[in-house]
């Protein structure tokens, strides 16, 4: 089973969410404890990976709760190639933002 149409409407709510709230996730790499421990001092990679994954855990969640089921192998792919086509928007929120 491919992902719904309700599905994919909710991946993109959360990117566009995230999208425009990327000073947010850069607040979190700004704190100083956080900061002290990452490689990349300028947050980038830090903030990147935070959204990816906060972006994948909330859909993750949500569809488990709407279909009380994991998600198949061919709904997994279909996430995984979801962020190929809009990675792009989040990169560019982070690199206008830091």
């Amino acid at each position: 089973m491919v992902l719904s149409p309700f599905d994919k409407d909710i991946l993109n709510q959360l990117v566009d969410h995230c999208v425009n709230n990327i000073d947010g996730l850069f607040s979190l790499a700004r704190i100083p404890e956080i900061k002290s421990m990452l490689k990349d001092k300028d947050g980038i990679d830090f903030v990147l990976g935070i959204a990816i994954t906060e972006i994948q855990a909330g859909f993750i969640a949500g569809f488990k709760m709407r279909n009380e089921r994991e998600l198949n192998k061919e709904e997994s792919a279909e996430l995984f190639n979801f962020f190929g086509t809009r990675i792009y928007e989040i990169k560019e929120a982070i690199f206008k933002y830091g």
